[in-house]
């Protein structure tokens, strides 16, 4: 639970920060994972 918290609640903080913003200006945000997040990289730093 706390990989989650540090990988991916910044993330959604970010956005839902920058989301008033980023419609006034007609943007898109693509969020594109790494296959690391599927099955991890024993031994890698993220």
């Amino acid at each position: 639970m706390q990989a989650f918290a540090v990988h991916v609640h910044p993330v959604f903080h970010l956005f839902q920060a920058a989301q008033p913003f980023l419609m006034r200006q007609g943007a898109t945000v693509l969020l594109v994972p790494s296959v690391a997040g599927l099955c991890g990289c024993p031994g890698s730093v993220a």
